[in-house]
């Protein structure tokens, strides 16, 4: 079976696209994955030693408007241009992760071969509830979706091996020395997506010299876009416990290392906190259709997590919230605790996902 894979743009559609190509490759399938030079799949796919199929990016407008009418004839190009790798690759199915990514590769799909809508978020966008009215094959990866999905095959998200069996007891200290941590001293992972945060950064370092005066050491993750918050974060280093990257690949170490997270909201980074029991403080991105909202609101409710408005986010409003955990062990050992009780197993997901593009085929 030759399976396309539609997902990119950042890593959160693109790392749980890679987790089902790496089952759905040791079962003996080709695998490609459909993307744009610019996203962060023009990096990490080859990596992985899959080949990216290229399109444009076109991303949908969000009201109608007169960019409708450059929309429409970009999206019909793109199309055409998954149609011809449909035909070139000799594509038996596919399955889609959402975005602007997956958009033209539903449409050339459709009445053409079988294919797959997955959707992580606990509010599908608009890509996904449209598709998914064109496919029986529908999958999720929160139990409580709504509309058209609701009777889509729960699966969870899928995540990377080396999330899925994270240790981190076993690997704090090693983690702690890749950083060039203390492993005697707490850390404090920071990070807003691939792509970075700027009002996350902002309100971070706003706050920086009451984290450094607690005795807690800093892994911050600034993004890739963000080159005065690098230079920014990085001069809270020179002698001191504060680490700056622009990205991390490994994410299992900085969760190994953490003792507590502030972060964005994102289906995949929901996912990796609960699948590996990490407290953590949620900032929603404010833009979009309100899905990380809903995927906080998730598991703050469920204990172990706190919620900030973005709205409100600033150097002061994150202490208010941190000051309770960074200067309290016993609030800390509470909230770990509890994040512990919700930990979840992501294990399964991305083979019931392959299960799911070959079930699609068969029929």
């Amino acid at each position: 079976m030759r399976v396309l894979l539609a997902g990119g743009g950042t890593a959160g559609h693109v790392e749980p696209a890679l987790a089902v190509a790496e089952v759905l490759r040791r079962r003996g399938h080709d695998v490609f994955l459909l993307g744009t030079r610019e996203g962060a799949e023009a990096r990490l796919v080859p990596e992985r030693g899959f080949e990216l199929i290229t399109i444009d990016k076109v991303p949908m407008p969000r009201r109608i408007d007169g960019q409708i009418f450059r929309f429409i004839p970009q999206l019909m190009s793109t199309v055409r241009a998954v149609r011809a790798a449909l035909t070139v690759h000799k594509i038996d199915a596919i399955m889609g992760f959402g975005g602007y990514v997956a958009w033209p590769a539903y449409v050339a799909a459709r009445r053409r071969i079988p294919f797959v809508v997955f959707s992580y978020d606990a509010k599908p966008g608009i890509a996904n509830r449209i598709a998914a009215r064109w496919t029986p094959w529908r999958a999720i990866g929160v139990d409580d979706a709504h509309g058209v999905f609701e009777s889509a095959v729960f699966t969870g998200v899928p995540l990377r091996d080396s999330l899925t069996t994270l240790d981190r007891s076993a690997l704090r200290e090693n983690a702690c020395a890749f950083f060039g941590l203390a492993s005697n001293k707490k850390t404090l992972l920071v990070f807003g997506g691939s792509l970075g945060a700027v009002r996350l950064n902002s309100a971070l370092l706003g706050c920086a010299d009451r984290i450094l005066a607690a005795d807690w050491q800093v892994i911050h993750v600034v993004g890739q876009r963000n080159d005065s918050d690098f230079n920014s974060s990085s001069t809270c280093g020179q002698g001191h416990a504060w680490r700056t990257y622009r990205y991390l690949d490994r994410m299992d170490l900085a969760y190994s290392a953490a003792n507590l997270v502030v972060s964005r909201s994102g289906a995949v980074t929901c996912a990796e906190l609960t699948a590996c029991g990490i407290p953590a403080i949620l900032v929603p991105y404010a833009v979009g259709n309100g899905e990380q909202e809903l995927n906080a609101t998730r598991i703050v409710t469920g204990g172990g997590y706190r919620k900030i408005h973005d709205a409100t986010l600033d150097g002061d409003s994150l202490w208010q919230v941190l000051d309770e955990f960074l200067t309290s062990d016993a609030a800390l050992t509470e909230l770990a605790s509890a994040a512990r009780a919700q930990q979840s197993d992501s294990r399964s997901a991305a083979s019931a996902l392959a299960d799911l593009i070959e079930k699609s085929v068969e029929r």
